[in-house]
């Protein structure tokens, strides 16, 4: 068990910043933000930032692991229009992540085998 949980902080510190290899001095890099799926819920549950890419990485800590995770816009008619593709986990993998970049407004992740779950993620101009 000790060595699941290196893994996870080398995971982790390697998805701190991830170098887009356009500069040798590692100066460019693209942001994220680490959603983690547990018995207490998700966290955090409310996601804001600046317009611009940045990746998604999600965790799922529960038992079964296996999840869908979709993104909706939550602007108007848009509501039940998808923002990005599906992610997903499952037994064999128990993380995903997705480059996302995201107009300027508001979106939901939702997990499909946990409807009362949910993050609201806002993106400002």
């Amino acid at each position: 068990m000790k060595r699941t949980g290196v893994v996870w902080l080398a995971a982790l510190a390697a998805f701190s910043t991830i170098s887009t290899g356009l500069g040798a001095s590692g100066k460019d890099t693209v942001p994220n933000r680490v959603l983690v799926l547990d018995q207490q819920g998700i966290h955090p549950d409310t996601i804001t930032r600046p317009q611009g890419g940045f990746v998604l990485l999600i965790l799922n800590r529960l038992v079964n692991r296996a999840e869908t995770f979709a993104l909706a816009s939550t602007r108007g008619s848009e509501g039940a229009a998808s923002a990005a593709a599906p992610m997903t986990t499952d037994a064999e993998h128990d993380y995903t992540y997705q480059y996302l970049d995201l107009a300027p407004g508001g979106y939901q992740l939702n997990l499909k085998n946990h409807p009362q779950l949910s993050v609201s993620i806002t993106i400002t101009p």
